[in-house]
């Protein structure tokens, strides 16, 4: 059985630019999403929750479809760049979009942006998406460790998104379909969420937690007594454990 919980704090913003969608077609046919509004941007909430209503939308209609998170991906650029259009928003309305997907026994990811997907195994990471930002390009090339891409002066800086005009395929899909069992979790969160909980606090906190609740419980209440600076960024979490 996929057992998940979610959840999505405003921090120290005016506004909450992240969104969550969870569509269930039966106990082993699920998506989850997340996206994160560009606020610097403008409309980064109305963008989000375009994204993350288009990946249900797609995946409530082709749960069956072979290339299925190719497809949410490519809908809900078109639909973001529809409405900017639309409403003659040249420079607003972009986010950040990562999914999972469980189906036909298999877990699928991708991500476009740095919202991350975790996949665990016996409580430890053994994968997670990569971020494509501009400290996380700086890592890559060796200039900054994994850690100093928490911290980094140009962390907000993406490289890709939804909203934006991509040139060639802008998104990351998982290697393959990923197989699971009960030793399995995975974890889908926002960068204000991943900033301020380390690696090894989220592989602590798995560990110590029977549920996808309480998981999310233990790394919430670490992330909500670090969000106390003055305009704490959002932070939105999704926990999937399999029972």
């Amino acid at each position: 059985m996929i057992e998940f919980a979610s959840m999505t704090e405003q921090g120290g913003r005016d506004v909450n630019e992240d969104a969550v969608s969870v569509e269930i077609v039966d106990d082993q046919t699920q998506c989850f999403s997340v996206a994160d509004g560009l606020g610097g941007h403008g409309r980064g909430d109305e963008a989000a929750h375009l994204a993350v209503q288009t990946a249900a939308d797609v995946f409530r209609a082709f749960p069956e479809q072979e290339e299925l998170t190719k497809t949410i991906f490519e809908s809900a650029q078109k639909r973001v760049l529809f409405e900017k259009k639309e409403r003659g928003e040249r420079h607003s309305m972009k986010t950040t979009l990562s999914v999972l997907i469980f189906r036909q026994g298999k877990a699928a990811f991708g991500t476009i942006g740095d919202t991350r997907v975790y996949c665990f195994r016996a409580g430890s990471i053994l994968l997670r998406s990569h971020d494509h930002s501009m400290s996380q390009l700086l890592c890559d090339v060796g200039q900054i460790s994994p850690e100093e891409v928490r911290s980094h002066p140009d962390r907000n800086r993406l490289l890709r998104c939804i909203g934006e005009e991509w040139d060639g395929k802008s998104y990351e899909l998982s290697p393959d379909a990923l197989d699971y069992d009960r030793e399995s979790a995975f974890l889908i969160c926002t960068d204000g969420f991943w900033t301020l909980i380390s690696d090894e606090e989220i592989e602590e906190c798995l560990q110590d937690s029977a549920t996808a609740q309480e998981w999310l419980d233990r790394m919430t209440a670490v992330v909500r007594e670090r969000a106390t600076v003055p305009d704490a960024d959002n932070y939105t979490a999704v926990t999937v454990r399999i029972q």
